[in-house]
């Protein structure tokens, strides 16, 4: 597990692991926690999108963490929220209520 601070928030991941769904490629899942309250940031990146000619693993998870921050910034962060991502043109683009995503919360 990877961890770092940013401003007051504390930042963990495991990176990118394969996912069993066969069209995406991999999945990061990264936890966002700050006064012990927690958000959750899902990335997906499809098969070919993340093929080492296009994007290495650790390109992903530096756009990924890119992503998180560039959220914090904007002050668009929440407690008990998930935000999922689905890396299009190599960039992640929020995703709402994809098939990938296991949630916490009922499917609306």
């Amino acid at each position: 597990m990877k961890e770092m601070k940013y401003k007051d928030f504390k930042i963990k991941t495991e990176g990118f692991v394969r996912a069993n769904n066969l069209r995406y490629g991999s999945i990061a899942k990264v936890m966002v926690t700050k006064n012990n309250k927690n958000a959750v940031f899902a990335f997906a990146a499809a098969g070919l999108e993340a093929t080492p000619a296009r994007l290495k693993t650790y390109e992903l998870m530096k756009m990924a963490i890119g992503k998180v921050k560039e959220i914090i910034d904007l002050g668009q962060w929440g407690t008990c929220r998930e935000y999922t991502f689905e890396l299009k043109d190599k960039q992640f683009l929020e995703a709402k209520d994809p098939k990938w995503w296991v949630s916490a919360k009922p499917r609306s």
